[in-house]
């Protein structure tokens, strides 16, 4: 009979009982490190879903208010100015939003040269203009 490494020769010993309770740790360890890299990978996707969400939002929006402006250089009235400031408003809260969520994107989920930042700027910039 071969001759088991001296290692393992404490663990023959031990009760079944404490060698079954380690074996329910140790799952109950790896279940519960999974289930956190499940949670923090979910997160990470629901944030890039909330960035295009609102990056959809802002394109409609910019549409609506370039739309809106020629319509007041057309005819310009009362109601066609409120509709417009109304429009803005929303286009910079959800602007807003956008930029809270770049920064809270997880560096893996962007890559090394895509300058977010400055393409917001650029955003802003043009939209003082």
């Amino acid at each position: 009979m071969a001759k088991s490494p001296e290692f393992l020769v404490p663990l023959r010993r031990w009760p079944m009982g404490i060698k079954l309770g380690g074996m329910f740790l140790l799952l109950m360890l790896l279940a519960g490190g999974n289930l956190y890299f499940i949670n923090k990978i979910y997160g990470n996707i629901a944030n890039a879903a909330e960035l295009i969400n609102q990056s959809g939002r802002l394109r409609h929006l910019s549409q609506q208010v370039a739309l809106q402006s020629a319509s007041f250089v057309m005819e310009p009235s009362e109601a066609a100015r409120q509709l417009e400031m109304k429009l803005e408003g929303e286009f910079l809260m959800h602007y807003a939003q956008v930029e809270r969520e770049i920064t809270r994107l997880p560096p893996l989920m962007r890559s090394a040269g895509d300058q977010l930042e400055e393409h917001l700027q650029h955003v802003v910039q043009t939209w003082q203009r």
